[in-house]
């Protein structure tokens, strides 16, 4: 019997899936990592700057905010910042913990995880050690997967020394 089910449909000339269910597994996992996920999470670990925000059709210039995002990840959790430039005032913009994902969406990303609001976020490094963020899809309250496939939101960040 099919283990999968899957809404597949053509668009613009792309082959794109929607959604895919694997009907035997539940996608939203736990906060504990496995295998080479420990190590990734170690690494992830610290301080960050947003230095680089747009889509995979362009990004915009941030030296022209007035504000700068920074992230605070620890092992099973992430801390969302804004820092004002004029005066370095920070402000906790939003706290939440990490839940593994291990879903069909994103399978070349070595770390994945799901946010509160049902986003699947992908995480990965760059050659110069940033730490690449990309937006993959969503998850339905009925566990379907939602794949984005065209202007996936794509953030990087630099590591705070």
């Amino acid at each position: 019997m099919n283990r999968y089910l899957c809404l597949i449909f053509f668009w613009c000339g792309f082959l794109v899936v929607v959604s895919c269910k694997n009907k035997e597994s539940i996608h939203q996992d736990s906060s504990q990592p496995v295998g080479v996920e420990t190590d990734f999470i170690k690494k992830m670990q610290g301080s960050w700057r947003l230095v680089g925000s747009g889509t995979n059709w362009g990004y915009r210039d941030l030296s022209l905010e007035e504000t700068e995002e920074l992230i605070t990840i620890k092992k099973n959790e992430i801390s969302y910042f804004e820092r004002d430039k004029s005066d370095g005032t920070k402000s906790l913009i939003s706290r939440e913990n990490i839940f593994l994902y291990h879903g069909s969406i994103g399978h070349l990303y070595p770390i994945k995880w799901i946010t509160k609001d049902k986003i699947i976020i992908g995480f990965e490094f760059d050659s110069d050690e940033n730490l690449l963020f990309r937006q993959l899809g969503e998850l339905s309250e009925d566990g379907t997967e939602m794949e984005q496939v065209c202007g996936n939101l794509e953030k990087v960040y630099e590591r705070i020394k």
